[in-house]
Parts: C-alpha cells; structure tokens; sequence
C-alpha cells in the first residue's frame, strides 16, 4: 500500500470516529451509519467513498472477529458518485492577479508596498508553464532541471505526499504509469527559474521548493496559502489544479495535438484531457498538422 493510501485511510478513521463520538457498534444499522457518513462528508464525495470503502472493510472484520453478530453496512447505500466540476482556465489577467497575490509583501521606507518572488509564486508560474500536477511540482530536484538555451527541460519523476508520521516526503514513482515525463518550456519561465537557481547557490539545495524547515514543501501547504492569499479576491476559491487547465486550454487553442498535450501533462487517455482539463469548446479544438 502506497504510504499516501496509509495517510488517508488514517485521516477518514480519525473523521468518522470524530464524528461518531461515542455510538456503540452494536446499535449501528445501514440507515444510522448512512446518517453519520452523510454528516461527516456533506460536500465531499470523493472523501466520502474512502471513507466508506475503510467502514466497510473495518466491520467485516469486526464481524469476523466476532465483535459484532451482524454487518452494519450490509444494505448500505452507495457513496455519492464524484462530481467533477467543468474545467475552468485562468485568464492572463487573472493569473498575472495570482501570482501577484502569492507573492511576498514588504513594506519600503515611504510605506509602499513591494512584492517579491517567494516559494508558492515561482512554483504556480512553473505549473501553469508545464502543466504538471502541484506534487509533481514541489517534488523537482535541480537535478531534474535542465537550462538549455532559451528553454527549461523538466523531468518529472515523482510526487511529494503527506508521510504517515507527518510532514511531507518525496514519493520516487509518479501518480500513474505515465506520470514519468520530460517538458520542455520557453517563455518568462526560464528567466523565473534562473534567477531562483541563483539565490539558491549551494551544492546542499537540492529542492527547488523547499519548505519553511528546509524540507518537501507539502502539497496541502500549498493549498492553504492558496485559500489565505486569495480568500478576498476574486480568485478566492480557486486551486493549483486550475493551472493544469490553463495549460490544457492554452495549448489547445494554440493547436498543439491533443495526444502531445494528454503526454505533457501525464494522460493516459486523451478522452480525459479533452473531457476534464480543456475549458474550450471541443468543436474548436483543431489538432494541428
């Protein structure tokens, strides 16, 4: 079991029992366990199926083991299907407005403001400029960071997850079996990445996104400062998952052919980069020559 799976089977039980408080196992029926489930994950139907998958498997074996005399989730409805939102691209506007917002703030001698690159700011620059998913970003060594010309070669070969005794760690294999990939991109990023390898001079700085302690930058983190930096704008709400989607769309209405653009950003099938990552119109995603 892949230790992220650990870490989230863990995270339901501690959400279930919070949630059940004190009811005894033998009063649970279908419905009653239902209830508590429904109450623990309102909203949340992804969370809601691993969680049920976890309840499931504990009372069979509690079953099993004869500390039960019957299966409270015998006739237990399914979990709610997961609902996945249309993709939605940042404007260039907007995501000028987001990386500003995740950027560092200090304050000159006149009382002005001055705003300057910090960890979450190179990195979504760099997400939306590989299409990368956010762990695979955070997990990049400078090893894996080639300079060539005008141009930034990423090799992605892993992913940062929640270690089970806490913090973060460096997982060696990627999300799926085609998670292993090199991009390679252009533009201001190659300037951004230059100027953050040279204020990280140091054979000891192998993380190009470390966290505040010098380690993997978690993931979760991440999240946070997105929900805090954005809480009153009019980005508030938004994730590091939409620059996935801002790659896909830019790329496709640039023509790029669709299986490059499902390889880039670590697609097994083409189907799923057009269904749930391009916020355009497939009638005018035009596959190039």
């Amino acid at each position: 079991m892949r230790e992220q799976s650990l870490v989230n089977y863990r995270s339901a039980v501690k959400r279930i029992i919070a949630t059940a408080g004190d009811a005894p196992l033998h009063d649970l029926t279908p419905s009653k366990l239902g209830a508590l489930m429904r109450e623990a994950y309102e909203g949340v139907p992804t969370s809601h199926r691993l969680a049920q998958t976890v309840v499931v498997a504990a009372m069979r074996r509690a079953l099993a083991d004869g500390v039960i005399d019957r299966d409270p989730t015998a006739g237990l409805r399914a979990a709610p299907p997961k609902r996945r939102p249309a993709p939605r691209a940042l404007t260039p506007d907007q995501l000028r407005i987001l990386i500003l917002c995740l950027m560092e703030r200090a304050t000159d001698m006149d009382g002005n403001t001055i705003r300057f690159p910090s960890t979450e700011s190179d990195a979504a620059v760099l997400q939306q400029s590989i299409g990368a998913r956010v762990g695979e970003v955070l997990a990049l060594r400078w090893s894996d960071i080639t300079f060539d010309e005008d141009a930034v070669i990423v090799s992605i070969s892993g992913t940062v997850v929640s270690a089970v005794r806490g913090g973060a760690r460096r997982q060696d294999m990627a999300k799926t079996s085609r998670g292993n990939r090199t991009v390679r991109t252009k533009n201001s990023t190659v300037r951004n990445m230059l100027e953050r390898r040279r204020t990280q001079a140091g054979p000891e700085k192998i993380r190009v996104f470390s966290g505040e302690k010098g380690g993997w930058l978690s993931p979760h983190t991440v999240h946070a400062t997105w929900r805090k930096r954005l809480a009153d704008t009019e980005l508030a709400g938004w994730t590091p998952h939409a620059l996935r989607s801002t790659y896909v769309t830019n790329r496709a209405l640039q023509g790029v052919p669709m299986e490059k653009v499902a390889a880039a950003v670590g697609h097994g099938e083409v189907a799923t980069t057009r269904k749930y990552y391009a916020a355009v119109d497939p009638n005018r995603i035009v596959d190039a020559d």
